[in-house]
């Protein structure tokens, strides 16, 4: 099978001794958003697009830095992103539009 002599040696002692080959916890820094933090994040972010993360961290009350916010909302899919500024029109296209609409409306 490919497979080396010691690897296979470990796993036989470990099930032998454990009675299982399931992986151990492993130690590491505790996760400081919980579940319902997270819910509440993608609910305000989806409620209020144009919030930063930088004001949204302290204003639900959670105990992390915005570095973290900003992680929990990539791994959701959320991007950081500027919204594009929609042009207004001039007095000018404003006319241009109607008339061209009123011209084709016409001919429906």
């Amino acid at each position: 099978m490919g497979l080396n002599v010691k690897t296979v040696t470990k796993w036989i002692n470990r099930f032998d001794g454990e009675d299982s080959v399931v992986t151990r916890q492993r130690s590491g820094r505790p996760i400081i958003i919980t579940g319902e933090d997270g819910q509440r994040i993608v609910q305000t972010v989806m409620e209020r697009l144009h919030l930063s993360v930088v004001d949204l961290t302290p204003e639900l009350g959670l105990p992390c830095n915005p570095e973290t916010t900003r992680r929990h909302l990539n791994e959701n899919g959320f991007r950081c992103c500027i919204p594009a500024k929609k042009e207004k029109l001039s007095r000018e296209n404003k006319v241009a539009r109607l008339e061209f609409a009123r011209r084709y409306t016409q001919d429906v």
